[in-house]
């Protein structure tokens, strides 16, 4: 409905079965993945950009919000 209502181009991605588009900080999917998830394994392999993803970038709060843990 929104990408209707404001005319949003919908990317093709979406409905190609990918778990996620490549991005190191990216969300989508996250949600489907077993633990450890990508955030999680990140935190150990890469503790300084999980810190930044998840304070700075403010990924912290939409994954608590949608109830993914990422520690």
């Amino acid at each position: 409905d929104y990408l209707r209502k404001y005319n949003v181009p919908y990317s093709k991605i979406y409905d190609m079965g990918y778990t996620r588009t490549g991005c190191m900080f990216c969300m989508f999917g996250v949600h489907m993945e077993d633990e450890p998830n990508r955030f999680q394994l990140m935190s150990i392999t890469h503790p300084k950009l999980h810190d930044y993803c998840i304070n700075k970038l403010g990924c912290g709060k939409v994954l608590d919000y949608i109830g993914v843990p990422y520690e």
